[in-house]
């Protein structure tokens, strides 16, 4: 996993996430995404991505994601870029959502973390928003 800073984040939500190639994820809990978010992401709290207790969820987010199910596990070939993101330097969400993801088989090259996270976009003066719910 790749870390990235603000200009690689913006970078990646002009040339990724604006044409569909790429999706921008904030793992935090919908409590902290509901607070508001940087711009363009799609909140995918870190626990949905765990595989503890037959998660029913994996089977419906990683198609969403562009991987392909098989007889032996899941294909990642043509599965998105990301950007992962949380709070900030003091949170672990963002680096538990990327351990289940590796876990489930996402390849590493295709991830990348924004540590940072909303605690240095803010502090920066970046715009965030708050979702409607």
């Amino acid at each position: 996993m790749t870390t990235v800073g603000e200009l690689e984040l913006i970078r990646f939500m002009k040339e990724d996430v604006s044409t569909n190639r790429g999706v921008l994820i904030d793992a935090r809990m919908p409590k902290w995404y509901k607070q508001g978010t940087i711009p363009g992401a799609v909140n995918i709290p870190f626990s949905i991505f765990s595989k503890a207790n037959g998660n029913r969820y994996i089977d419906k987010l990683l198609p969403l994601l562009g991987a392909e199910k098989t007889t032996g596990g899941w294909n990642f070939e043509h599965a998105q870029r990301m950007v992962v993101f949380d709070n900030g330097p003091w949170c672990q969400q963002g680096n538990l959502a990327i351990q289940n993801l590796l876990k489930l088989g996402y390849p590493k090259s295709k991830i990348l973390y924004y540590r940072g996270g909303m605690q240095y976009w803010q502090v920066l003066g970046f715009t965030t928003l708050k979702p409607k719910m």
